[in-house]
């Protein structure tokens, strides 16, 4: 497990630790801290998006950011690419996700209550112990490439 961790992070720009129960995220000269329960990453931007809830961020580029406890409830994520984004454990109940790519996007644990998916790309997505409660499938392209249109 600890290898695995240590290969999805060898290929990213930036440098990540734990101490006491917090994660530290290095960016260069800048930190970012994101610790367990409440509001995921603190005072974050990522490719011009700042995480926190209900952010207004469509066609953003997101692809492989870390946003492991994210919380993005209410976000308007709207034709963003998150191609092999970390969203692991991410609060994304109430998101706008239409025509969203999610391709090879880490998902386990993720909450995507009421989330819209309209459109989006899943193909090969991790969607483990996902809560799609209420999601809207319409055209929506499922991790084994099937199409979802039940919410249609």
């Amino acid at each position: 497990m600890f290898a695995g961790i240590v290969r999805r992070l060898w290929r990213r720009p930036w440098s990540l630790a734990l101490a006491g129960g917090l994660v530290v995220l290095l960016l260069g000269a800048a930190f970012f801290v994101a610790g367990p329960g409440g509001s995921g990453l603190f005072g974050l931007t990522v490719g011009g998006c700042e995480i926190k809830a209900k952010t207004q961020c469509p066609n953003k580029l997101l692809v492989r950011a870390y946003l492991v406890r994210a919380n993005l409830g209410g976000a308007n994520l709207t034709g963003a690419n998150l191609y092999d984004a970390e969203l692991v454990w991410a609060n994304l109940t109430d998101a706008n996700l239409t025509d969203a790519n999610l391709r090879q996007a880490q998902m386990w644990m993720a909450n995507l209550t009421g989330a819209n998916l309209t459109g989006a790309n899943l193909i090969y997505a991790d969607l483990r112990l996902v809560n799609l409660t209420n999601a809207k499938f319409c055209n929506t392209t499922m991790p084994d490439g099937n199409k979802r249109n039940d919410g249609c």
